[in-house]
């Protein structure tokens, strides 16, 4: 089973204690998902368990200093893809803004509940997931063409997330 339907069913099974009102309730926006040693970030409309969220996931070990970034591609990501592929160019992923050290590589994967998708693994004090935590952006570039994610809403749990995945000091 691929990483993101394991989110899904992961989100799904969470216990959340929300005090949301029913309208906040149903807004599209960045939602923290704990399950016993792992913490998942994701655009959902509700804290309670669901398999209806954004097209990314941030996910961690708790205190491992490592997100993994698992999102499906749209078509525009297929063809950026590709054209590594038929260049046979290096997959790397460069984080906007940059981090020096921090190189990761395109993984691509295919099911058939989510079609194709990628991930890859950043460290959690990144620039470029900073600049996310401060502005609501996340971009990254594959080859020539620049990703970009972008959501305001909930912003206030892109820290909560980030904290729960950072080394103990």
């Amino acid at each position: 089973m691929d990483r993101i339907a394991v989110h899904a069913i992961t989100a799904a099974l969470c216990i959340t204690s929300s005090t949301l009102t029913p309208a906040a309730e149903r807004e599209w926006r960045w939602r923290v998902f704990e399950n016993e040693d792992r913490v998942s970030l994701t655009i959902s409309q509700t804290d309670l368990g669901t398999d209806d969220f954004g097209p990314t996931v941030f996910s961690c070990k708790v205190g491992s200093g490592r997100i993994e970034v698992e999102r499906r591609m749209d078509e525009h990501e297929r063809e950026a893809v590709a054209e590594l592929i038929r260049k046979d160019q290096y997959p790397k992923i460069e984080l906007l803004p940059p981090t020096p050290n921090d190189v990761s590589l395109v993984q691509p994967s295919f099911s058939e509940l989510q079609g194709w998708q990628y991930k890859f693994d950043i460290a959690v004090h990144s620039a470029a997931f900073d600049e996310f935590g401060r502005t609501g952006i996340f971009q990254v570039k594959i080859g020539t063409a620049v990703i970009q994610n972008e959501l305001k809403a909930g912003l206030e749990n892109v820290r909560k997330f980030q904290d729960g995945c950072r080394h103990p000091r």
